[in-house]
């Protein structure tokens, strides 16, 4: 029976993912490299600290992993203040809050998940004791502890938890901790990667089937009805 859900955050409740990209090209910038080429997929469902690494490798020049990760965290954070939700993601959490219990699972530092659930007035219904970040985990997304942790946090087996992604990498997290997965692919990089690898996908919360999260309380998830575009909760 499906008795959590489990949401990523950037790329699934809120669109951060123009300012992931900004907040690279803006640090680059300050280490005079203005024609820096860092593939998507390193940034989707990584923490800072990964794509620091990533990026240092391919340009050692720059000194120190550790310090880029903190320069790249600290740009993104001024960026994203500003950040749109996802569509119909704001109204899908309070949706499934009265069903559910409700955790995150992301790559993102704590300190910027706080102020983005705030911004999105969604922090009460994600308390802070069911969220995992980066620096709750020693090993990021696709590695399956992230969600093993949350499932923990909530007191329920993780094949009671439901998950919504947006990576490739996530995806893959949540299935190698023994969970189902719904892509949400409005602003996914490999939308066809991701459909391919996740058990339903949609485009957007909108297109969950009427009456979603009442249908699927208790339920397992083969119960779960055919995704429709039909734009109702």
């Amino acid at each position: 029976m499906i008795k959590a859900i489990l949401f990523d955050c950037d790329g699934t409740l809120v669109d951060t993912e123009d300012q992931t990209g900004m907040a690279i090209t803006q640090v680059m910038t300050e280490y005079d490299i203005t024609d820096a080429s860092i593939p998507t997929a390193w940034t989707r469902g990584q923490t800072w600290n990964i794509i620091a690494q990533r990026i240092q490798r391919l340009y050692p020049a720059i000194p120190c992993a550790n310090t880029l990760a903190e320069e790249l965290t600290d740009a993104w954070e001024q960026l994203v203040v500003v950040a749109p939700p996802i569509t119909g993601a704001v109204d899908a959490v309070h949706a499934a809050h009265p069903w559910f219990a409700l955790g995150m699972v992301t790559s993102s530092p704590g300190r910027s998940v706080g102020p983005l659930l705030e911004q999105l007035g969604l922090d009460e219904l994600i308390p802070m004791s069911a969220r995992v970040c980066a620096e709750h985990v020693t090993k990021s997304k696709p590695n399956p502890e992230g969600y093993l942790l949350a499932a923990e946090k909530l007191g329920v087996r993780p094949e009671s938890c439901l998950v919504f992604e947006d990576s490739e990498a996530g995806i893959l997290a949540a299935r190698a901790a023994g969970m189902r997965c719904i892509a949400i692919l409005e602003t996914a990089t490999d939308p066809k990667g991701c459909r391919k690898l996740a058990d339903r996908s949609i485009t957007h919360f909108n297109e969950l089937p009427l009456l979603f999260w009442r249908t699927m309380a208790g339920a397992s998830f083969a119960s779960l009805p055919s995704i429709s575009t039909t734009p109702s909760l």
